[in-house]
């Protein structure tokens, strides 16, 4: 863990920043989603526009982005239940070993199931005048039959972002320590700005290609594979 005047990866936040860190993303999830509805309509909005405009779903997208929390827990178990095994000798018996990996997929399964849907929907639940369950509705009817292509472009996706955070904060991290040996440097907050610029360019980055995925599955005439 680096520390000291670069500190990347100081002490856990507290409850409250963790709350404050939760609605800022919020925040700049819509206002994202915002902008790029009023760009794709041949408008040219400024981004004051979509600070002031966008937050009127935020109670709404709140409450999926609570839902998916809760979509998750299979993963969440499973990965919990295997690393448990993975701990004892469980995983020695053939058959018992695969069992547990069996279920342990299957819940992560059902978890990308829910998730893939909900997903569309905080993007659905922007619209004026909608709600969270009709939007769960609507993106559950609009990824039938599609969810597996939707899947790899999802994973396609978090890759990406995880590449792209890794490589931006690996020099950094290499850098940050190198000038906390140099005392004229030692005050360069370096790995926490590498942090911020990759936290917010991977948010933005997945809101747009969210959007623009989930404009090409509406606009898409041809039949569900």
């Amino acid at each position: 863990m680096v520390s000291g005047a670069t500190g990347a990866f100081s002490a856990q936040m507290t409850e409250v920043q963790q709350v404050y860190a939760g609605l800022l993303s919020l925040l700049l999830w819509v206002t994202i989603v915002w902008l790029l509805r009023a760009i794709m309509t041949g408008a040219k909005p400024k981004l004051r526009d979509g600070l002031y405009s966008a937050g009127s779903p935020l109670v709404a997208t709140a409450i999926i982005g609570g839902i998916m929390i809760i979509q998750a827990l299979p993963a969440a178990l499973g990965v919990l239940i295997y690393s448990a095994a993975s701990a004892t000798s469980l995983l020695g018996e053939g058959a018992i070993a695969m069992l547990i990996f069996i279920g342990s997929l299957l819940l992560v399964v059902l978890s990308i199931y829910l998730l893939i849907s909900s997903f569309f929907a905080t993007i659905i639940v922007t619209l004026p005048g909608m709600y969270p369950w009709r939007a769960l509705r609507a993106a559950g009817d609009l990824v039938i039959g599609r969810r597996l292509r939707l899947l790899y472009r999802v994973s396609w996706m978090i890759l990406v972002v995880c590449l792209f955070w890794m490589l931006a904060m690996l020099p950094a991290v290499l850098l940050g320590t190198w000038m906390q040996k140099v005392s004229w440097l030692a005050w360069v907050p370096l790995v926490p700005v590498a942090l911020v610029f990759a936290t917010a360019s991977g948010m933005v980055f997945s809101c747009t290609y969210v959007y623009l995925l989930y404009r090409k599955v509406v606009e898409d005439d041809a039949a569900p594979a």
